[in-house]
């Protein structure tokens, strides 16, 4: 949230956590003031976050409801069983799309092999937790198509994001077999690691 606050003009958050409602006003990046309590939200828990980019650093501020699909569509994948609702107000009717992936990077695999010809229809997949020295736990989740293809893409996801490069640098790069090798080989892939530490926050990645 720290960053989209620094690029908005406005931002007003809500909070829902212990029994109360927060609220906090941001203008340009600053508060307005501190955080503040403002009334009982019961059992309701979660974030709201409002706010309009900064003209005056952003050189477009029209959000295309295409590209927040795709990144909403992957952290789904990345986060199953969580449910991520997409709605564009700006049009009459209101279009609206729903987010639910129950089986994971699982899912994500048949969805990059929409219209392709695959050997198996389920993916090979299996995950393992293993205790951290810091009292956390490492969660790795592996999940690997077998296809009729020579060439491939591998899709890299760290904390959430897709990287398009080597190293710390973004990756997406074509995948080629050798000449002499047969005509069946892992043409897609997905791995998700998971640290949970023993404070609430997640990281999530793909490599």
């Amino acid at each position: 949230m720290s960053v989209v606050n620094a690029l908005s003009e406005k931002l007003e958050l809500e909070i829902w956590r212990e029994g109360y409602t927060w609220q906090q006003e941001y203008s340009c990046g600053a508060p307005k003031a501190p955080l503040a309590k403002a009334g009982k939200a019961g059992r309701k828990t979660g974030t709201r976050v409002t706010f309009k980019p900064d003209v005056t650093i952003m050189e477009a501020t029209e959000f295309n409801y295409d590209t927040l699909a795709q990144r909403l569509r992957e952290l789904a994948f990345l986060n199953k069983g969580l449910k991520i609702t997409l709605a564009d107000e700006r049009v009459d009717p209101e279009k609206k799309t729903e987010f639910l992936y129950t089986g994971g990077i699982s899912e994500f695999i048949r969805h990059l092999n929409r219209g392709k010809t695959v050997l198996h229809d389920k993916p090979i997949h299996f995950e393992a937790d293993r205790e951290l020295p810091n009292n956390g736990t490492l969660t790795m989740e592996v999940a690997l198509p077998v296809q009729r293809w020579i060439l491939g893409e591998r899709f890299q996801l760290r904390e959430q994001y897709q990287h398009r490069g080597w190293g710390n640098a973004p990756e997406r790069i074509p995948l080629r077999a050798h000449p002499h090798h047969q005509r069946v080989r892992p043409a897609g892939w997905a791995v998700q690691r998971c640290e949970r530490k023993t404070s609430p926050a997640t990281t999530c990645a793909k490599a």
